[in-house]
C-alpha cells in the first residue's frame, strides 16, 4: 500500500491530508482519505508525496442478485467501492455529486458510503397496503 501526502486544489478549495493511493495511470491518481479523490493532470498540485507501508491492500469483487436497496445500503455502509453496476426492476434512487438521479441501471467509480433507495412500492407491499 502507497500513502500519499497531498496538497492540492479542487474547485478553488485547498486540500491536504494523507491518503491511500488506489489507483493511477499517466493522466490521474485516485487515492482515499474519509472519500475519493482524483488527481488529474490539469489541476494545481502543491504537492504529491508517496510513501510505501508495510501494509498490503485488497479488493474483493462481488455479486449479488435478487438484493433489496435496504440490505444493499447495510453491505455498502462506510464502505470505499471503486465500481459498481446495479440493475433494477424498480427505478433505483441516488445522490451522486448533489445531483439526485434516478435510473433501472446504474454504472458508477470511485464512491464512498453511497445510499440507494427506491420510491416505487412493489405489487407484495401494495396487497398488504390494499388489505
Amino acid at each position: 500500500m502507497i500513502n500519499v501526502k497531498y496538497d492540492l486544489e479542487e474547485k478553488g478549495i485547498r486540500k491536504t491530508g494523507t491518503a491511500i493511493l488506489v489507483d493511477a495511470d499517466l493522466t490521474k491518481a485516485v487515492l482515499f482519505d474519509k472519500g475519493f479523490i482524483t488527481v488529474a493532470a490539469d489541476q494545481r498540485i502543491n504537492k504529491l508525496i508517496p510513501e510505501r507501508t508495510l501494509k498490503t491492500i485488497e479488493f474483493h469483487e462481488q455479486f449479488f442478485t435478487n438484493i433489496s436497496f435496504d440490505s444493499l445500503n447495510n453491505l455498502l455502509k462506510n464502505k470505499p467501492v471503486l465500481s459498481l453496476k446495479l440493475q433494477s426492476v424498480l427505478p433505483i434512487n441516488l445522490v451522486n455529486d448533489n445531483k439526485p438521479q434516478s435510473s433501472l441501471t446504474i454504472d458508477l467509480d470511485y464512491l464512498f458510503n453511497p445510499i440507494f433507495q427506491s420510491s416505487n412500492i412493489d405489487s407484495v407491499d401494495r396487497i398488504i397496503d390494499i388489505y
